[in-house]
């Protein structure tokens, strides 16, 4: 049996209570990590797709995070595969921003990878995530995709959306737990609750 790759709902709650209590702790030298974070949690976002994402990545109106695509093949090099655009929900992206221009206020707008990751392993250790594989930023995505699957979503749109060139790839972040099949049983009326 595989070990679960994801958060469940109740895991990203702590996680995010964690970060935001954190973040409160010294607002103006972490804002930079907070909103780092929220742009991985609202979006699957890789680390380093987040860490390069720039003011003009943003549209306010349409509710949307332009992300530059890391992980392209060469023969998928077109100017239209460069980028994927994520939409998100207007409450998120006002908290992003919101965070995202008091970083810039204080001088330090996007935080390096190992110190974007190392504040990810510290919030997820306040927040009671032991297991090393669940405990890294990379979790973030596959709980997105998870959760995504979970509220109706299409794999193909899944793929699409975290820009994988394969749907084997995003197969990979819906492993199912036995927990998992029993809930989704459960929901379904066919185990009691």
């Amino acid at each position: 049996m595989s070990e679960r790759k994801y958060l469940r709902a109740d895991e990203i709650e702590r996680l995010r209570q964690a970060w935001k209590n954190w973040y409160r702790a010294d607002r103006n030298r972490r804002a930079k990590y907070y909103w780092t974070f929220l742009v991985i949690l609202h979006t699957g976002a890789r680390i380093r797709e987040a860490l390069s994402v720039i003011d003009a990545d943003f549209s306010e109106r349409d509710c949307q995070i332009k992300l530059k695509r890391l992980k392209l093949k060469k023969s998928r090099k077109s100017s239209k595969d460069l980028f994927k655009i994520i939409p998100i929900h207007e409450t998120a992206m006002d908290e992003i921003l919101t965070t995202r221009l008091l970083a810039a206020q204080s001088g330090m707008l996007t935080p390096s990878y190992l110190g974007f990751y190392f504040s990810f392993k510290h919030c997820a250790n306040i927040a009671g995530l032991d297991s090393k594989e669940l405990a890294k930023p990379h979790t973030m995505r596959h709980s997105y995709a998870k959760w995504l699957i979970d509220q109706g979503m299409d794999a193909s749109r899944v793929k699409k959306l975290l820009g994988h060139a394969s749907l084997n790839s995003t197969l990979v972040y819906l492993d199912e737990t036995p927990e998992d099949i029993g809930e989704a049983m459960r929901q379904k009326g066919l185990l009691r609750p």
